[in-house]
């Protein structure tokens, strides 16, 4: 079947000390990076798609030089060999995901931002649409 739901994605993720997936490809979205780091497990990914935004942004990760297996073996092992240094990872990148991409996160955005227009109408003196897309 090929399909995993939420419980056996969380389940996987909690036996896990470390994730990668050294896509050669630049993937567009890595919501597995974001899942990875929601259950507290840092990440190495390759330096390209929309991993360095992601990490850059949220912590919880290193980036390494993609297509370069051994550039990728040391930072896997690095991290491996410093529980220390991967826990800091992982609350970082957990703390930063559960603040900025949870329901209640969302919902205080959407408020924050359904505000901000009803301001900006109230203040044209028209009724008008937000048409800026929503940061989370």
């Amino acid at each position: 079947d090929g399909v995993v739901d939420r419980a056996g994605k969380v389940n996987f993720l909690n036996k896990l000390d470390l994730l990668s997936v050294p896509t050669t490809y630049e993937e567009p979205k890595g919501l597995f990076v974001l899942e990875s780091l929601a259950a507290g497990v840092p990440v190495v990914q390759p330096n390209h798609g929309a991993f360095p935004e992601l990490l850059n942004d949220l912590g919880g990760g290193c980036l390494v030089t993609p297509n370069d297996p051994i550039i990728l073996a040391d930072q896997l092992h690095h991290l491996l060999c410093h529980p220390d240094q991967r826990r800091q990872l992982a609350a970082a990148g957990h703390a930063n995901v559960h603040s900025r991409f949870s329901a209640p996160a969302a919902r205080t955005s959407c408020r924050r931002r359904s505000g901000q227009c009803r301001k900006e109408s109230r203040t044209r003196r028209t009724r008008t649409k937000c048409t800026e897309p929503m940061r989370v």
